[in-house]
Protein backbone atom coordinates (compact mmCIF):
# COMPACT_ATOMS: atom_id res chain seq x y z
CA UNK A 1 0.00 0.00 0.00
CA UNK A 2 1.41 3.38 -0.95
CA UNK A 3 0.60 7.09 -0.84
CA UNK A 4 2.43 8.30 -3.89
CA UNK A 5 5.95 6.92 -3.37
CA UNK A 6 5.54 6.51 0.40
CA UNK A 7 4.61 3.12 1.89
CA UNK A 8 1.44 3.17 4.00
CA UNK A 9 1.99 1.58 7.40
CA UNK A 10 -0.89 0.33 9.53
CA UNK A 11 -3.51 0.16 6.77
CA UNK A 12 -6.28 -2.28 7.71
CA UNK A 13 -7.16 -5.02 5.22
CA UNK A 14 -10.43 -6.80 5.89
CA UNK A 15 -11.52 -9.92 4.03
CA UNK A 16 -14.65 -12.07 4.24
CA UNK A 17 -14.80 -15.42 2.48
CA UNK A 18 -17.99 -16.90 0.98
CA UNK A 19 -18.94 -18.28 4.42
CA UNK A 20 -18.49 -14.83 6.01
CA UNK A 21 -15.37 -15.89 7.90
CA UNK A 22 -13.39 -12.72 8.59
CA UNK A 23 -9.64 -12.16 8.25
CA UNK A 24 -8.00 -8.86 9.17
CA UNK A 25 -4.34 -7.87 8.74
CA UNK A 26 -2.41 -4.60 8.81
CA UNK A 27 0.40 -3.36 6.59
CA UNK A 28 3.96 -3.07 7.90
CA UNK A 29 6.49 -0.26 7.55
CA UNK A 30 7.04 -1.20 3.91
CA UNK A 31 3.30 -1.03 3.24
CA UNK A 32 3.10 -4.81 2.84
CA UNK A 33 0.60 -7.27 4.33
CA UNK A 34 -0.23 -10.91 3.63
CA UNK A 35 -3.65 -12.53 3.46
CA UNK A 36 -4.18 -16.28 3.16
CA UNK A 37 -7.57 -16.77 1.47
CA UNK A 38 -8.69 -20.35 0.88
CA UNK A 39 -10.70 -19.32 -2.18
CA UNK A 40 -9.32 -18.60 -5.63
CA UNK A 41 -11.04 -15.25 -6.04
CA UNK A 42 -12.75 -12.62 -3.97
CA UNK A 43 -12.28 -9.08 -2.70
CA UNK A 44 -11.15 -7.20 0.38
CA UNK A 45 -11.38 -3.69 1.79
CA UNK A 46 -8.31 -1.59 2.54
CA UNK A 47 -8.69 1.34 4.94
CA UNK A 48 -6.25 3.95 6.24
CA UNK A 49 -7.15 7.35 7.62
CA UNK A 50 -9.82 8.82 5.37
CA UNK A 51 -9.04 6.48 2.47
CA UNK A 52 -10.88 3.25 1.73
CA UNK A 53 -10.61 1.03 -1.32
CA UNK A 54 -12.35 -2.19 -2.43
CA UNK A 55 -9.91 -4.51 -4.21
CA UNK A 56 -10.59 -7.77 -6.06
CA UNK A 57 -8.21 -10.68 -6.51
CA UNK A 58 -8.10 -13.85 -8.60
CA UNK A 59 -5.81 -16.86 -8.56
CA UNK A 60 -3.86 -15.29 -11.44
CA UNK A 61 -3.58 -11.88 -9.76
CA UNK A 62 -2.71 -12.11 -6.07
CA UNK A 63 0.01 -9.48 -5.76
CA UNK A 64 -1.94 -6.25 -5.55
CA UNK A 65 -0.93 -2.61 -5.06
CA UNK A 66 -3.28 0.06 -3.69
CA UNK A 67 -2.47 3.79 -3.86
CA UNK A 68 -4.02 6.02 -1.18
CA UNK A 69 -4.44 9.80 -1.07
CA UNK A 70 -5.17 10.44 2.65
CA UNK A 71 -3.53 7.68 4.67
CA UNK A 72 -3.09 7.70 8.45
CA UNK A 73 0.28 9.00 9.61
CA UNK A 74 2.65 6.50 11.19
CA UNK A 75 3.46 7.04 14.88
CA UNK A 76 7.07 7.19 16.06
CA UNK A 77 6.24 4.63 18.74
CA UNK A 78 7.40 1.04 19.22
CA UNK A 79 5.27 -1.17 21.45
CA UNK A 80 7.29 -4.24 22.38
CA UNK A 81 6.10 -7.25 24.39
CA UNK A 82 8.40 -10.03 25.53
CA UNK A 83 6.44 -13.26 26.09
CA UNK A 84 8.80 -15.59 27.94
CA UNK A 85 8.59 -19.27 28.86
CA UNK A 86 9.60 -19.12 32.54
CA UNK A 87 9.73 -22.89 33.22
CA UNK A 88 12.73 -24.63 34.78
CA UNK A 89 14.63 -25.19 31.54
CA UNK A 90 14.68 -21.48 30.62
CA UNK A 91 16.97 -20.07 33.34
CA UNK A 92 19.92 -19.30 31.06
CA UNK A 93 17.73 -17.66 28.46
CA UNK A 94 15.96 -15.48 31.03
CA UNK A 95 19.32 -14.38 32.43
CA UNK A 96 20.37 -13.45 28.91
CA UNK A 97 17.26 -11.34 28.27
CA UNK A 98 17.77 -9.47 31.57
CA UNK A 99 21.46 -8.87 30.82
CA UNK A 100 21.01 -7.65 27.24
CA UNK A 101 17.68 -5.83 27.33
CA UNK A 102 19.22 -2.48 28.28
CA UNK A 103 21.71 -2.71 25.42
CA UNK A 104 18.96 -3.59 22.92
CA UNK A 105 16.70 -0.71 23.99
CA UNK A 106 19.53 1.85 23.97
CA UNK A 107 20.67 0.82 20.51
CA UNK A 108 17.14 0.86 19.06
CA UNK A 109 16.59 4.35 20.49
CA UNK A 110 19.90 5.52 18.98
CA UNK A 111 19.08 4.15 15.52
CA UNK A 112 15.41 5.21 15.37
CA UNK A 113 15.67 8.95 16.03
CA UNK A 114 13.18 10.34 18.52
CA UNK A 115 11.35 7.04 18.93
CA UNK A 116 9.34 6.24 22.05
CA UNK A 117 9.66 2.62 23.17
CA UNK A 118 7.12 0.92 25.43
CA UNK A 119 7.76 -2.56 26.84
CA UNK A 120 5.42 -5.11 28.40
CA UNK A 121 6.39 -8.48 29.90
CA UNK A 122 4.38 -11.70 30.02
CA UNK A 123 5.82 -14.80 31.71
CA UNK A 124 4.08 -18.14 31.37
CA UNK A 125 4.47 -21.71 32.58
CA UNK A 126 1.90 -24.53 32.43
CA UNK A 127 -1.13 -26.13 34.02
CA UNK A 128 -0.58 -26.92 37.70
CA UNK A 129 2.26 -24.46 38.25
CA UNK A 130 1.90 -22.03 41.15
CA UNK A 131 2.19 -18.97 38.90
CA UNK A 132 0.95 -19.92 35.44
CA UNK A 133 1.01 -16.35 34.10
CA UNK A 134 2.60 -13.11 35.25
CA UNK A 135 1.85 -9.98 33.20
CA UNK A 136 3.42 -6.54 33.57
CA UNK A 137 1.90 -3.85 31.35
CA UNK A 138 3.52 -1.41 28.95
CA UNK A 139 6.10 0.95 30.47
CA UNK A 140 8.07 3.63 28.62
CA UNK A 141 11.58 2.15 28.52
CA UNK A 142 13.10 4.90 26.40
CA UNK A 143 13.23 6.56 29.83
CA UNK A 144 15.86 5.02 32.14
CA UNK A 145 13.60 4.67 35.16
CA UNK A 146 11.06 2.65 33.21
CA UNK A 147 13.75 0.46 31.64
CA UNK A 148 15.33 -0.28 35.02
CA UNK A 149 11.96 -1.28 36.47
CA UNK A 150 11.26 -3.77 33.66
CA UNK A 151 14.75 -5.28 33.87
CA UNK A 152 14.24 -5.76 37.63
CA UNK A 153 10.98 -7.61 36.95
CA UNK A 154 12.84 -10.09 34.73
CA UNK A 155 15.57 -10.54 37.33
CA UNK A 156 12.96 -11.20 40.01
CA UNK A 157 11.36 -13.99 37.99
CA UNK A 158 12.45 -17.57 38.71
CA UNK A 159 12.68 -20.28 36.05
CA UNK A 160 10.54 -22.92 37.75
CA UNK A 161 7.77 -25.37 36.95
CA UNK A 162 6.92 -27.02 33.68
CA UNK A 163 7.92 -30.64 34.01
CA UNK A 164 6.52 -32.15 30.83
CA UNK A 165 7.48 -30.80 27.42
CA UNK A 166 4.36 -28.87 26.32
CA UNK A 167 3.69 -25.54 28.01
CA UNK A 168 0.88 -22.95 27.94
CA UNK A 169 2.23 -21.25 24.81
CA UNK A 170 -1.17 -20.96 23.12
CA UNK A 171 -2.81 -19.34 26.13
CA UNK A 172 0.11 -16.94 26.57
CA UNK A 173 -0.08 -15.88 22.92
CA UNK A 174 -3.80 -15.22 23.19
CA UNK A 175 -3.35 -13.35 26.47
CA UNK A 176 -0.58 -11.19 25.01
CA UNK A 177 -2.48 -10.40 21.80
CA UNK A 178 -5.63 -9.58 23.82
CA UNK A 179 -3.93 -6.90 25.94
CA UNK A 180 -4.46 -3.21 25.24
CA UNK A 181 -1.97 -2.26 22.52
CA UNK A 182 -3.42 1.22 22.14
CA UNK A 183 -4.91 2.94 19.11
CA UNK A 184 -1.78 4.67 17.78
CA UNK A 185 -0.43 3.67 14.39
CA UNK A 186 2.60 2.19 16.15
CA UNK A 187 5.08 -0.59 15.46
CA UNK A 188 3.78 -3.58 17.44
CA UNK A 189 6.16 -6.47 18.10
CA UNK A 190 5.84 -9.58 20.27
CA UNK A 191 9.10 -11.41 21.00
CA UNK A 192 8.24 -14.97 22.03
CA UNK A 193 11.14 -16.67 23.85
CA UNK A 194 10.53 -20.41 24.27
CA UNK A 195 11.92 -23.92 24.13
CA UNK A 196 8.72 -26.01 24.13
CA UNK A 197 5.52 -26.15 22.03
CA UNK A 198 1.92 -25.81 23.20
CA UNK A 199 -0.15 -28.88 24.06
CA UNK A 200 -1.45 -30.62 20.94
CA UNK A 201 -5.16 -31.01 21.73
CA UNK A 202 -7.74 -29.54 19.38
CA UNK A 203 -8.63 -26.87 21.94
CA UNK A 204 -4.97 -25.81 22.09
CA UNK A 205 -4.79 -25.61 18.31
CA UNK A 206 -7.94 -23.47 18.28
CA UNK A 207 -6.45 -21.17 20.91
CA UNK A 208 -3.23 -20.84 18.91
CA UNK A 209 -5.07 -19.88 15.72
CA UNK A 210 -7.29 -17.45 17.65
CA UNK A 211 -4.17 -15.82 19.10
CA UNK A 212 -2.49 -15.49 15.71
CA UNK A 213 -5.64 -14.05 14.14
CA UNK A 214 -5.97 -11.46 16.90
CA UNK A 215 -2.30 -10.53 16.63
CA UNK A 216 -2.55 -10.12 12.85
CA UNK A 217 -5.65 -7.94 13.26
CA UNK A 218 -3.78 -5.61 15.64
CA UNK A 219 -0.67 -5.50 13.45
CA UNK A 220 1.38 -7.37 16.06
CA UNK A 221 4.38 -9.03 14.38
CA UNK A 222 5.31 -12.16 16.34
CA UNK A 223 9.07 -12.83 16.37
CA UNK A 224 9.71 -16.17 18.12
CA UNK A 225 13.16 -16.99 19.50
CA UNK A 226 13.56 -20.78 19.53
CA UNK A 227 15.85 -21.86 22.39
CA UNK A 228 17.73 -25.02 23.39
CA UNK A 229 15.70 -28.21 23.72
CA UNK A 230 13.03 -27.19 21.21
CA UNK A 231 11.61 -29.94 18.97
CA UNK A 232 10.21 -29.98 15.43
CA UNK A 233 6.65 -29.28 16.58
CA UNK A 234 7.88 -26.20 18.40
CA UNK A 235 9.67 -25.11 15.23
CA UNK A 236 6.46 -25.57 13.24
CA UNK A 237 4.43 -23.47 15.68
CA UNK A 238 6.98 -20.66 15.78
CA UNK A 239 7.32 -20.52 12.00
CA UNK A 240 3.53 -20.47 11.67
CA UNK A 241 3.24 -17.63 14.18
CA UNK A 242 5.78 -15.56 12.27
CA UNK A 243 4.22 -16.34 8.88
CA UNK A 244 0.64 -15.49 9.82
CA UNK A 245 1.54 -12.21 11.56
CA UNK A 246 4.30 -11.02 9.23
CA UNK A 247 6.99 -11.56 11.85
CA UNK A 248 10.37 -13.29 11.74
CA UNK A 249 11.19 -16.65 13.31
CA UNK A 250 14.75 -16.95 14.67
CA UNK A 251 16.58 -19.61 16.62
CA UNK A 252 19.50 -19.82 19.01
CA UNK A 253 22.39 -22.00 17.85
CA UNK A 254 25.08 -23.96 19.67
CA UNK A 255 27.45 -21.03 18.96
CA UNK A 256 25.77 -19.18 21.83
CA UNK A 257 26.97 -21.37 24.68
CA UNK A 258 23.55 -20.74 26.25
CA UNK A 259 21.47 -23.69 27.48
CA UNK A 260 21.76 -27.20 26.07
CA UNK A 261 21.82 -28.54 22.52
CA UNK A 262 19.87 -26.54 19.96
CA UNK A 263 17.67 -27.65 17.08
CA UNK A 264 19.25 -27.04 13.68
CA UNK A 265 16.58 -26.24 11.07
CA UNK A 266 19.29 -26.60 8.38
CA UNK A 267 18.35 -23.52 6.41
CA UNK A 268 20.54 -22.60 3.44
CA UNK A 269 22.57 -19.40 3.56
CA UNK A 270 21.66 -18.53 7.16
CA UNK A 271 23.87 -15.96 8.90
CA UNK A 272 24.70 -16.67 12.55
CA UNK A 273 24.30 -13.33 14.37
CA UNK A 274 24.69 -12.28 17.98
CA UNK A 275 21.23 -12.19 19.49
CA UNK A 276 21.25 -8.60 20.68
CA UNK A 277 22.50 -7.47 17.23
CA UNK A 278 19.69 -9.44 15.63
CA UNK A 279 17.00 -8.12 17.97
CA UNK A 280 18.10 -4.53 17.35
CA UNK A 281 18.09 -5.11 13.60
CA UNK A 282 14.60 -6.64 13.65
CA UNK A 283 13.04 -4.02 15.93
CA UNK A 284 14.50 -1.12 13.95
CA UNK A 285 13.63 -2.87 10.69
CA UNK A 286 9.97 -3.33 11.56
CA UNK A 287 9.77 0.32 12.58
CA UNK A 288 11.61 1.87 9.65
CA UNK A 289 11.33 -0.75 6.92
CA UNK A 290 15.14 -0.99 6.71
CA UNK A 291 16.43 -4.26 8.20
CA UNK A 292 20.06 -3.56 7.45
CA UNK A 293 22.60 -6.27 6.71
CA UNK A 294 23.23 -9.27 9.01
CA UNK A 295 26.68 -9.31 10.61
CA UNK A 296 28.23 -12.68 11.49
CA UNK A 297 28.54 -13.42 15.21
CA UNK A 298 32.34 -13.26 15.25
CA UNK A 299 32.25 -9.74 13.78
CA UNK A 300 29.35 -8.15 15.74
CA UNK A 301 29.17 -6.26 19.01
CA UNK A 302 26.80 -8.46 21.05
CA UNK A 303 27.25 -11.65 23.06
CA UNK A 304 24.99 -14.49 21.93
CA UNK A 305 24.97 -16.41 18.65
CA UNK A 306 21.69 -16.54 16.77
CA UNK A 307 20.59 -17.61 13.34
CA UNK A 308 17.79 -15.90 11.47
CA UNK A 309 15.07 -18.00 9.82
Amino acid sequence: MTEGETPVCGATIKYFDSNQNKSVVRTDAKGVAYLFPKEEEGSFTVTSGESSERVSFTKENRELTVDFTAAQEKSNLIKLMFVIDATGSMGDEMDYVAAELTDVVHRVAAQATGVKIELALLFYRDNGDNEKFAYHGFVTVSEEQGLASQVKIILDQSATGGGDTPEAVDEALLMGASKDWGTENSTNLMVLVLDAPPHGDESNRDTTFAALSKAAEKGIRICPVLCSGADNFCEYVTRLAALVTGGTSVFVTDDSGIGGAHLDPELPDATVEKLNDLLVRLIVGYHTGDFGTPVAWDQGAGRQGQEQD
